[in-house]
């Protein structure tokens, strides 16, 4: 349809609408931008761009320190079959036993999130490590004490949660603003 600003008569198919009436309507190139703009940024679209350094290696650093989770996880289930932590510690209870169970599988997960949707990736990292900091801090300070957790896994997991609060916003920022550029 045509709608011209003259006479204000629906002519044709496409809408012409006056600039004077602050109204916009997308053209098809502009819908296919506005579906472009919707599309999941992925690692592989990061690691694609020249620039971005900075962002290669926050997230070389998210992707190494879920592997190595995923390591340490998967390691305690073979050495101690499934719901191993009971074994390691009979304190315990069976909740957090299936919860660190678990982690074997959210890891992994998170990886795969973070590779094909980094938005995704980025909320399951925070839910993962935010939980799991909590919990194990919660669980060392109420079995063994206020200076249990002075031990180098409870303080690399503070450490990486510590990162992840501080970059999580500037990777976002990052990948929203290389939506827009290639819009």
């Amino acid at each position: 349809m045509m709608f011209s600003s003259s006479d204000n008569m629906f002519q044709g198919r496409d809408v012409d609408i006056p600039k004077r009436k602050g109204l916009v309507v997308p053209t098809e190139n502009q819908e296919a931008g506005y579906a472009m703009n919707k599309r999941r940024v992925s690692v592989k679209d990061i690691f694609t761009v020249k620039k971005s350094y900075v962002l290669k290696i926050l997230l070389i650093i998210y992707l190494l320190s879920f592997l190595g989770a995923t390591y340490n996880h998967a390691m305690d289930l073979i050495k101690y079959g499934l719901f191993p932590y009971q074994r390691l510690n009979s304190n315990v209870p069976v909740w957090l036993n299936i919860y660190w169970t678990l982690l074997t599988f959210f890891d992994p997960l998170a990886i795969i999130f973070l590779l094909y949707s980094l938005n995704m990736g980025l909320v399951l990292y925070g839910v993962v490590i935010v939980s799991d900091v909590l919990i194990n801090y919660w669980f060392m300070i109420s079995t063994k004490g206020l200076f249990s957790w002075i031990n180098f896994g409870q303080i690399s997991q503070l450490l990486f949660l510590v990162f992840y609060l501080a970059t999580v916003r500037l990777i976002y920022k990052e990948t929203q603003k290389m939506q827009r550029e290639n819009q």
